[in-house]
């Protein structure tokens, strides 16, 4: 059986939490997988580093399906730590998500 989702092998350092990594059951299996928070983060990164559109459309797309369940504290922390433009590029993008997509 084939699944359709994309595979990122990433280095063998984690850039997320450890505590927010889920296992996800699939048909054949299991897997883990980085917390939505961090995924988030990173697909903001590159929107940031590398000016990929792609990727502030999937921060966007993984923030608006996730609204109500997200840690925004802990978004806001990573982000600080990380990079005061990648702290911007959040509140840019929950203010977006809230306007065009959040009931």
């Amino acid at each position: 059986m084939d699944l359709d989702i994309p595979i990122e092998i990433p280095s063998s350092k984690l850039a997320g939490s450890y505590d927010r990594v889920i296992k996800l059951n699939t048909p054949d299996g299991y897997c883990y997988v980085i917390g939505i928070e961090d995924l988030i983060l990173d697909r903001l990164n590159a929107a940031e580093f590398w000016q990929d559109t792609r990727s502030l459309e999937w921060a966007r797309y993984l923030m608006s399906s996730q609204f109500e369940g997200l840690d925004f504290n802990y978004l806001r922390e990573k982000a600080n730590e990380d990079n005061p433009n990648l702290s911007r590029r959040l509140e840019d993008t929950i203010k977006w998500v809230k306007e065009n997509t959040v009931d």
